[in-house]
């Protein structure tokens, strides 16, 4: 494999894919990130084997091929490079990655790609499309709510919403079911609070 791509490009992508590296794990290839030439640009995967994450970026690819960096001293290495082409060439027999940036020049062991386990192909059959920052709010808006209780499973399974449903339908005694409507049209936030809490208090006699 021999690519060039831009330090930018490379220490973005590096940044979104180190989420899902598992730097604990008992198998060494989790710690590393698969690179790999793909279609014309270079393809940056990670996972922990619960989460895994791809991006791809923009690369000259003069030689195609694949391997795993190990992800931490990878990205330490491309942060500290100057913002110009960084050039990568491995020596498929060796394992050993060359990664040239400015005047820097740098040798790093890496594990043969073979070894890392496959991503999954996502089956976008009736996915939803939604802004990235519409959908980054929504997120910060509930992730306060999530429960991190091990007592409490029902909250923390792949599904919970669906659960929660289910044992609202079964009228599971451990959970209270109130059906209310709140005008909430022309009000501010504190009045609408208000009367959720009073609707709460009138039904389930708090």
């Amino acid at each position: 494999m021999k690519v060039t791509v831009l330090q930018e490009n490379l220490a973005r992508g590096l940044g979104v894919v180190s989420k899902a590296v598992s730097p604990r794990s008992t198998l060494p290839v989790l710690a590393n990130v698969l690179i790999a030439s793909d279609e014309g640009r270079l393809r940056l995967s990670a996972t922990n084997l619960e989460m895994g994450i791809t991006c791809w970026i923009p690369a000259r690819i003069d030689e195609e091929g694949s391997t795993t960096v190990p992800a931490r001293t990878f990205s330490d290495l491309v942060s500290m490079l100057p913002s110009d082409q960084v050039l990568l060439k491995l020596d498929p027999q060796t394992q050993t990655l060359n990664v040239r940036g400015g005047s820097s020049t740098n040798d790093i062991k890496c594990i043969d790609a073979q070894e890392f386990p496959p991503m999954p192909v996502p089956d976008f059959d009736g996915a939803v499309q939604i802004n990235v920052g519409d959908f980054r709010e929504m997120i910060h808006q509930v992730a306060f709510a999530a429960s991190s209780d091990e007592a409490r499973p029902v909250l923390m399974g792949d599904d919970p919403v669906a659960r929660m449903k289910e044992l609202f339908q079964t009228r599971d005694p451990f959970y209270a079911q109130a059906h209310a409507t709140v005008q909430t049209e022309a009000k501010p936030a504190e009045k609408v609070a208000d009367e959720v809490v009073r609707l709460a208090q009138t039904s389930a006699g708090w």
